[in-house]
C-alpha cells in the first residue's frame, strides 16, 4: 500500500469516526443551541467586528459547519465551544482584512512607481 493510500485510509476512518461521534448531537439539538446562544454569540462578534452583517455571518458559519458535520462538538460544555468558534472565525476575519489591505497598498503603491517611470522616461 503506498503512501498516499494509506493517508487515504486513514482519512476516511477519521471521517467514520467524526460521523459516530455526531451522533451525539443532533439537528434538533443544534437548533436549541441556536436558539439559546445565538444572542450572546452575535453580540461577541459584534464587538469584535464592529460589523453586523459579518457578526450574523460568523455565526451563521458557526452553525452551518455543526450542520454539515465538518465540525464535531462534544456536548459537555457547547457554549464554550461555540463562544471560542465564533471568536477563532472573528480573528480569521481581521487577518483576512488585514491582508487585502496590505494588498491593495502594495498594489497602488506599485501603480504609483509604474506611472511615476512612464513620466520619467516621457
Amino acid at each position: 500500500m503506498t503512501r498516499k493510500e494509506m493517508t487515504n485510509e486513514r482519512a476516511q476512518s477519521d471521517v467514520r469516526i467524526n460521523s459516530a461521534e455526531r451522533g451525539g448531537i443532533g439537528r434538533s439539538q443544534i437548533e436549541s443551541l441556536f436558539k439559546t446562544h445565538y444572542t450572546q454569540m452575535y453580540h461577541l462578534a459584534l464587538t469584535l467586528l464592529f460589523d453586523e452583517a459579518e457578526s450574523k455571518d460568523v455565526v451563521s458559519d458557526v452553525f452551518a459547519s455543526l450542520l454539515s458535520g465538518r465540525v464535531v462538538m462534544r456536548a459537555v460544555n457547547a457554549k464554550a465551544f461555540l463562544l471560542a468558534s465564533v471568536h477563532h472565525r472573528c480573528l480569521n476575519v481581521l487577518q483576512h482584512k488585514q491582508v487585502q489591505e496590505r494588498f491593495a497598498r502594495l498594489l497602488t503603491e506599485d501603480a504609483d512607481t509604474l506611472s511615476s517611470d512612464n513620466t520619467a522616461v516621457a
